[in-house]
């Protein structure tokens, strides 16, 4: 599972493998665009946001089943994702994704 866990900010992208392994967006993009990468499953768990007028910062917890490479791959995955308002519009400035915690 090579796609967690992973930062992003504002129009770089930076993610880390479970090996270790450092991929940028570009490296990751193709992924996607080829179909290599496909979530077939995403269920939301629980989701939190703390906003504000200029700030805010989103916390999600889901099941994810995806098709990595023609193998098919399962997590219990936590994003967060901090962002500002600019222009009128929401900025993402930086997101994680990261295996969750286990459920009692």
């Amino acid at each position: 599972m090579s796609w967690t866990p992973c930062c992003t900010s504002v129009g770089v992208g930076v993610g880390a493998g479970l090996d270790g392994s450092v991929f940028t967006t570009e490296d990751d993009q193709p992924s996607y665009r080829s179909g290599s990468l496909r979530i077939t499953r995403l269920e939301e768990e629980s989701l939190d946001v703390q906003a504000d007028v200029a700030t805010g910062a989103t916390r999600m917890v889901a099941a994810v089943e995806a098709i990595q490479g023609g193998a098919a791959v399962s997590a219990r995955l936590v994003y967060t994702r901090l962002w500002v308002r600019a222009d009128e519009r929401r900025q993402i400035l930086a997101a994680t994704l990261a295996p969750a915690a286990e459920t009692a």
